[in-house]
């Protein structure tokens, strides 16, 4: 019988095609955090399923549920009517967090990027780099500044998104004025991170074409960024999955933005020539990993001075060196100020509405208080 102790040794079985249901029932005994990748492998049999399903875990319950879903033969894409429940994503993120935080090869991590819908069938053009962007190095992107002068005491915050998250949605829709205005006044340096792993769990390339459009929108006005990057969260599907159409990333939102006349003519050619895709590919890995940052003040491309650790007790990313395994950024949303994640749920009441008011200097005192000062 294979010793299960270690959990690296239990994520990198529990993820392999091969390794049989009686070594997954074997692990879903050993590491109860394992237990929605034991529920997503083909080869866990539908006695395991069902032991699984009686545990009282929601999360699992729902890695089960989508198990079934997916043996069933239901599709998800954009191209395709969506029949997954609302839980989905929040389950795939956990499972993603549990294993890339134990050095998990899993798809969506996989570098350098393949040849995907993003480019299909599209000439490629000459690469541009956002002028906001921190680095002129394709190699090196990771974050976009939303344009500003800050003060010489201004927050450094970091925002880690996908734009098919729905949790990003709801920190977006509920606080962007705010951090729109903080930016603008100086108080904080607003740094937006985007994350595109969704696409790979979605079956789509939404978050890859929407992260174009954005950095698109940078290029051409960056004074329009922020609009943009709002806009296409007020637009956020309600269903996940869905994604977003050509129609509302060329035309609607850049509309939206203010973009008009040449400006928009401008934004759509470097949206339909995709001239802003490799900025947009290495941001995932760069966010996801332990990348240097090789200009100060922080030490990684993700924002943080030091790595950050999955505990799996708690299912968290947090700053503690005495849990888990060095990483970057594994999930979305994620908070940081001057390197520290701070947390974005308290900004929310227990029925997902705003806590506290919307206002730039509640959002800014929220932000201080998080950080310790």
């Amino acid at each position: 019988m294979a010793d299960f102790s270690s959990f690296v040794t239990a994520a990198r079985a529990a993820v392999k095609a091969d390794t049989s249901s009686a070594d997954l029932t074997q692990i879903a005994a050993a590491q109860p955090a394992l237990r929605p990748l034991v529920a997503a492998n083909p080869s866990a049999d539908a006695a395991l399923l069902d032991w699984l399903e009686a545990q009282d875990d929601t999360f699992v319950k729902a890695a089960v549920a989508a198990r079934h879903s997916k043996d069933a033969g239901e599709t998800f894409g954009a191209s395709a009517p969506v029949r997954r429940a609302s839980w989905v994503v929040p389950v795939i993120v956990a499972v993603a967090l549990v294993a890339a935080a134990a050095g998990v090869g899993i798809g969506h991590w996989a570098w350098p990027p393949k040849d995907t819908s993003p480019m299909s069938g599209v000439l490629a053009a000459p690469q541009v780099v956002p002028p906001d962007g921190n680095s002129t190095d394709f190699t090196k992107s990771a974050w976009i500044q939303v344009p500003g002068t800050p003060k010489p005491d201004a927050l450094i915050v970091d925002v880690q998104f996908d734009y098919q998250c729905p949790y990003c949605g709801k920190l977006e829709q509920g606080y962007d004025q705010a951090f729109a205005d903080l930016a603008a006044s100086g108080d904080i340096i607003l740094r937006y991170h985007l994350r595109t792993f969704l696409d790979r769990f979605g079956g789509n390339s939404s978050s890859t074409m929407a992260g174009i459009a954005a950095a698109c929108a940078d290029v051409v006005d960056n004074t329009k960024y922020a609009a943009y990057h709002n806009t296409i969260f007020a637009n956020q599907p309600a269903t996940e999955g869905t994604g977003y159409t050509d129609q509302q990333l060329r035309s609607d939102f850049a509309t939206a933005a203010g973009f008009t006349g040449d400006a928009l003519t401008t934004f759509q050619a470097c949206y339909d020539r995709r001239a802003t895709r490799d900025w947009v590919a290495y941001s995932e890995p760069n966010n996801a990993g332990l990348v240097q940052n090789p200009n100060p003040p922080n030490t990684y491309l993700f924002g943080g001075n030091a790595p950050l650790y999955y505990d799996p007790s708690t299912g968290q990313m947090t700053n503690d060196t005495t849990n888990g395994t060095a990483a970057g950024v594994q999930g979305t949303p994620m908070l940081l100020v001057n390197g520290n994640v701070i947390s974005w749920g308290g900004l929310f009441d227990a029925n997902g509405n705003p806590a506290i008011a919307q206002t730039a200097d509640s959002l800014l005192t929220y932000l201080q208080q998080s950080a310790g000062m």
